[in-house]
């Protein structure tokens, strides 16, 4: 199977990645085997590229919060800021893909612009590290005359970006930008890639070949969203840390582990149901499901004493209860979104009031279409 092909390059690339939200298998995700549910939003990171006329790279974020830069090599780029250490990554990884498959590497001039941010700045909690790596990776490689034949290798390019900056992540976010609407992700073996990853480094195996081989574990597939079920998004108006958060989890866990195993039992009961609930447009089951994986959510948060759900998340969840929806944190929790789902439009309205009368931000998103690469 061909990964990449040569074409005609464009006077400018355009690309939009889609925000995300996981909908179920937060945390579980993060051990082999366990599968989460995860959906992009109709809010996007655009990254517009085009060859550089002064021969040096430029790179340009509308957020004025975060400096542009300028510079003649990639070994040049120097930058405290962590987004365009996500950047300057991509393109190291642009660069050595070129350089392997015999094509001139081009600086360029790239333009980011984000609605996965509010105006200030502030992350809302929708992938934008994730985003943004996947942007960059994808209008680099059209401006050097390369064409991604599908998402898979877009994602695996992603993937390596993150392993080479330590990421303890699933990266379901980045299976989820890639790919676009509803979706259930398990995650590949990590061990097996940071292995691949350092032979890749020393010289041992090609680029292509790591994007080429099966990743073990490795599943992503496409799933149908009800046509009558309501997706409602509210922001908390406080960032979470994910890294923080999981990082507590993993070191309370291994002092004592049986309610971790416990959820880990739950969550992928829960998540399978769920799978096999979307697929058959079932909603009572999805919303039945939905509020299963946030009481497994609690419990977890109880035993190992991790504010999962905040005060402004539980008053979230509390109204959105109150009008038959099913609702949840998205993500880590500690802040940042949830979610309500249900089948009563009309009800809508009256929770997204409530929750802006408890300081609850509600963020008007739809489900994004699958993407097309």
């Amino acid at each position: 199977m061909s990964l990449f092909s040569r074409q005609t390059i464009p006077a400018i690339s355009h690309c939009k990645v889609p925000g995300k939200l996981y909908l179920a298998g937060e945390y579980a995700i993060l051990e082999p085997g366990q599968k989460a549910l995860l959906l992009t939003i109709n809010h996007y990171l655009e990254a517009s590229s085009q060859r550089s006329d002064q021969g040096k790279w430029q790179l340009i974020q509308a957020d004025p919060s975060i400096p542009s830069l300028c510079f003649s090599k990639l070994e040049d780029l120097n930058s405290a800021d962590c987004y365009w250490q996500y950047v300057k990554t991509a393109l190291f990884l642009c660069q050595s893909l070129c350089q392997e498959l015999g094509i001139p590497f081009h600086p360029l001039q790239i333009h980011f612009n984000s609605d996965l941010r509010t105006k200030e700045g502030v992350k809302l909690g929708l992938g934008s590290s994730g985003a943004v790596t996947i942007a960059c990776l994808k209008s680099c490689l059209n401006q050097q005359g390369l064409r991604i034949h599908h998402s898979m290798t877009l994602y695996k390019l992603a993937v390596i970006v993150m392993i080479l900056l330590k990421s303890k992540g699933s990266f379901g976010d980045l299976a989820a930008n890639c790919q676009g609407g509803l979706l259930s992700y398990q995650a590949p073996d990590t061990t097996f890639l940071q292995a691949k990853v350092k032979q890749w480094q020393t010289g041992q195996i090609r680029l292509v070949d790591l994007l080429s081989q099966d990743w073990p574990l490795l599943e992503i597939q496409s799933l149908p969203w009800p046509n009558d079920l309501s997706l409602l998004i509210g922001w908390t108006q406080s960032p979470a840390s994910t890294e923080n958060l999981v990082g507590q989890l993993k070191a309370r866990s291994q002092l004592n582990p049986d309610p971790w195993m416990a959820f880990l039992k739950q969550a992928q009961v829960t998540v399978n149901l769920l799978i096999t609930a979307f697929k058959n447009q079932a909603n009572e089951q999805i919303l039945t499901h939905i509020n299963d994986y946030r009481q497994a959510l609690i419990s977890l948060s109880q035993a190992y004493h991790i504010p999962i759900e905040t005060p402004a998340l539980e008053s979230l969840i509390t109204i959105s209860h109150q009008y038959g929806y099913a609702a949840k944190s998205s993500g880590a929790g500690g802040g940042d979104c949830g979610i309500a789902l249900g089948t009563d439009s009309q009800a809508s309205q009256q929770i997204l009031a409530q929750w802006q009368a408890s300081g609850i931000h509600p963020l008007n998103f739809q489900l994004a279409p699958k993407l097309d690469i």
